[in-house]
Order: structure tokens, then C-alpha cells, then sequence
């Protein structure tokens, strides 16, 4: 799961997004970050943060995230023309906004955050940019186009169950159920049609995602249901609070010893939307953790087993789909072989990036 650290996280984003944001950044903090809240700025995010983090495909978009208070008046003026100067052309401007380059486009969106902790500085072509956390990007992803999303978000939400699979635990668990259920359902209905789209909309992908690529829906499926929790237990022991989650492939523990930690940390890690999404008062649950912190007790404060929505305690049905050729699919099961996550990154972050071009322009030639 990726946190703030004592050390920034050192990120080289994908071409043609790279180059696009190099040109536009200065722009950006003119003319979006100046009139922000507290001149807290942006937060960089979407896929193209995701790709690179894991290098699992192309990405060509700038999508960021703005305070819902930002001033954003000047941005037909002041910021178009900024913005235009170097290449791009302004489609709307408003709650979402996009701007048109070539090849990519910038999207910047006014909303609150969800969650809304786990953004933190990363380092950029060596300049700090605040970037969003695997579980806001994966939560806005599973919220805000679950009942139609793109084939890059199916693909996304199964690369994260193999790259990141605690993050994805918290993105996914706080869904509320009925909606988790339509998506998966979703998925499963048009994974004829995800499978096809992905050769020309997903490219730059390593061999070892292949799989995934082919058959982006089963795995996002895979993914999303061995993330969901299977117990959630929160509980005081000798004023630190431990909270304990088990889904069918793992069993994680997190301390908190402070009260500071612990109201970061169940926002950053979705245990807030988590509790909310089951029918809890997350706010009550924090206050009474506190007060057994204060008191040094011992005692579990919640013990929850969710349950799936009774359309989905069944296994999934099996769908035969027609291809856009007008061929009739075999049914596949959605059980996958899940492949090992990459190699953490080298501790020189320019060699990493080094390879990564290499390899990048390897698969370019390749295609």
C-alpha cells in the first residue's frame, strides 16, 4: 500500500503523460495551486500515477484532483491561455474541466477526496508533486464509473489485486454491497467485450501481464473477491488498537499506538468507509478506541463477518457472449493464476528508470 514515508516517493510517469506534465507544471501551480485552500494544491493521480508505480501499461492522461473551493474563475482565461501556449486546447471548463493535447489530455476535477488521507509528496522529474494513494485512486475508479467503466479500469483493479492487493482490500471493502454487487456483476457481463478492447486500448504491457491483458475481467473478478473481507476485528490491548482484517488470501494486522495514527490511519486505509459501508458509526468506534487507549484496556470494540448480498452468494453464472466478429465465446470459469508481483524497485531509482525506458521502447518497436 503506498504511504507517506520518511523518504519521498521517487516516480518517472510514462510517456506521453511525462512529457506533457513537464511542460504544463508550472502552469499548474500558477494558476490551480496559487488558489487552492491554504494553497494546499493539486493531487496527481488516475491511472497514470498507477503505471508509474507498477509499469503495467501506457498511460496518457493527466487527471488531477482540486478542493471543491478552489478559485477556478480564471481558468477560461488565464489558465487557457497558460495552457495553450504549450499545445493544448480547452474542451470545458468547469466542475470537470479537460484540456486536449496531443496524444494526451488533462482533466482536473473539483471534489473532496475519498478518503480523504494517504495523499503525500512524491518527486517527480526532481520537482514534489502530490500525488494520490493506490486506495483513493483505486476507490474513485470503483465509485465514480462502476457501472460502466473503461477496460484500462477493469485491467487497473486487476493489476492492483496482484501489485498492491492491501490497497485494493481497502478501495474495494468500501464499496457498499449492492453497488460492489452490480459492478462485479458488470464485469462478468461484458468480459467478452473487455477482452477484446484491450489490444488497442491497452498497450505497453510486460509479458508477465499478458494473462491479465487477455482476460482483464476474470481477473478483476478474482481480485475484487479475494479482497473482500471475511472478518474485521478492532480491538483495545493495553492502549494500543489493533485492527485485524482477513479476506480468503490473507490475514493483516495494524497497530495504533496514538491518536493521531489511528484517525490518519483508519481514513487512509478505508476502515472508515469500510464501517460505514456495514451499517457502523465510524465516528463512535474511533471515539470509543480512544477512550480505551486513555483507560489502557483490553477489549474488542467490533468484531464484523460481512456477508455477500444474497444475488452473490451464489458463483457467478456462466455467460456464453458474442464477439463483435459474430463468434459465439466458450464460457471461461473465472478462477485465474494469479502472476507474482514485479521485483520491488532498485534502490537506484535512476537505473530503475533507465530500464523502464529501455523496456518501453523495446515493446514500442515490438507492436
Amino acid at each position: 500500500m503506498t504511504a507517506p514515508s520518511t523518504k519521498p516517493e521517487l516516480l518517472q510517469l510514462p510517456e506521453p503523460a511525462r512529457s506533457v506534465f513537464r511542460k504544463i507544471q508550472k502552469a499548474l501551480d500558477t494558476h490551480i495551486s496559487a488558489h487552492t485552500p491554504n494553497q494546499e494544491g493539486y493531487q496527481l493521480g488516475g491511472g497514470t500515477v498507477l503505471a508509474a508505480r507498477w509499469g503495467h501499461r501506457n498511460s496518457e492522461d493527466i487527471d488531477l484532483t482540486c478542493h471543491p473551493d478552489t478559485e477556478t474563475a480564471h481558468f477560461p482565461t488565464r489558465l487557457e491561455m497558460a495552457l495553450k501556449e504549450a499545445g493544448g486546447k480547452a474542451e470545458y471548463w468547469g466542475e470537470w474541466s479537460r484540456v486536449d493535447f496531443t496524444h494526451s489530455h488533462l482533466d482536473v476535477v473539483k471534489k473532496e477526496l475519498n478518503p480523504r488521507a494517504g495523499h503525500h509528496t512524491a518527486i517527480i522529474d526532481g520537482q514534489p508533486v502530490t500525488v494520490l494513494s493506490n486506495v483513493q485512486i483505486l476507490t474513485g475508479k470503483l465509485q465514480n464509473r462502476a457501472l460502466d467503466p473503461p477496460v484500462r479500469d477493469v485491467y487497473d483493479i486487476a493489476v492492483c489485486g496482484i501489485e498492491d492487493p492491501q490497497s485494493l482490500e481497502g478501495a474495494i471493502n468500501g464499496i457498499y454491497a449492492a453497488t460492489l454487487d452490480s459492478t462485479i456483476l458488470g464485469w462478468n457481463m461484458n468480459r467478452n467485450s473487455h477482452a477484446e478492447s484491450t489490444g488497442e486500448l491497452i498497450n505497453a504491457v510486460p509479458a508477465r501481464l499478458q494473462p491479465v491483458k487477455e482476460r482483464p475481467a476474470e481477473y478483476a473478478i478474482q481480485a475484487a473477491e479475494n479482497a473482500l473481507y471475511q472478518l474485521v476485528t478492532i480491538s483495545a490491548e493495553r492502549g494500543v488498537i489493533h485492527v485485524r482484517t482477513k479476506t480468503a488470501t490473507a490475514e493483516r494486522t495494524r497497530p495504533y499506538e496514538t491518536a493521531a495514527e489511528l484517525e490518519r490511519g483508519f481514513e487512509a486505509t478505508g476502515m472508515n468507509n469500510f464501517l460505514r459501508a456495514n451499517g457502523r458509526n465510524s465516528r463512535e468506534i474511533r471515539e470509543s478506541a480512544h477512550r480505551a487507549v486513555r483507560q489502557g484496556v483490553t477489549r474488542i470494540l467490533v468484531e464484523l463477518r460481512p456477508e455477500l448480498p444474497p444475488r452473490r452468494q451464489q458463483p457467478l453464472p456462466t455467460i456464453r457472449g458474442e464477439t463483435s466478429a459474430g463468434k459465439t465465446q466458450a464460457p471461461k470459469h473465472t478462477t485465474v493464476e494469479i502472476p507474482p508481483p514485479a521485483p520491488r524497485p532498485a534502490a537506484n531509482a535512476a537505473a530503475a528508470a533507465r530500464e523502464r525506458e529501455k523496456r518501453n521502447r523495446t515493446e514500442g518497436q515490438s507492436r
